[in-house]
């Protein structure tokens, strides 16, 4: 990932593993973009409806329970977003917004988020780890 990419940008993560929260926190900050991680359902509806974000990274499944609501207020208020889940991706189609399958590594997601928000130049998109892994070594 290119450093400062994401500078100015506001991110709401929604992520309940912590070391996958962290990790996530740790790849847009390096990228420039400040983040803000939601850690319950309940956090992450409070969060998207009261401030403005650029983007956000969503599980689908937080301690149980679904997020979409935290998805219908994201394209309620015109909020693009990842979903990064562990659950079926057939689950979530229907929503629009691309779909990761977990485990992948931070960096795919982090890249396909950029993607998502026009960061990227074009024809850079890519969800292959290893064209992902690829790029990240060139970045350095």
């Amino acid at each position: 990932m290119c450093y400062g990419r994401l500078s100015g940008k506001r991110v709401l993560v929604v992520e309940d593993e912590p070391l996958i929260a962290i990790d996530l926190e740790y790849s847009l900050i390096a990228a420039g973009a400040t983040v803000t991680v939601a850690s319950s359902r309940e956090d992450a509806l409070r969060q998207a409806s009261s401030r403005r974000f650029d983007g956000a990274i969503l599980d689908l499944i937080i301690s149980g329970n679904e997020c979409t609501p935290v998805i219908d207020v994201c394209q309620a208020l015109a909020v693009p977003f990842v979903i990064y889940t562990g659950s079926r991706p057939s689950e979530c189609s229907d929503r629009g917004a691309p779909i990761i399958q977990k485990p992948a590594a931070t960096e795919v997601v982090a890249q396909a988020f950029e993607d998502l928000i026009g960061t990227r130049p074009l024809g850079a998109a890519s969800l292959n780890p290893l064209d992902t892994m690829a790029r990240a070594a060139d970045d350095r």
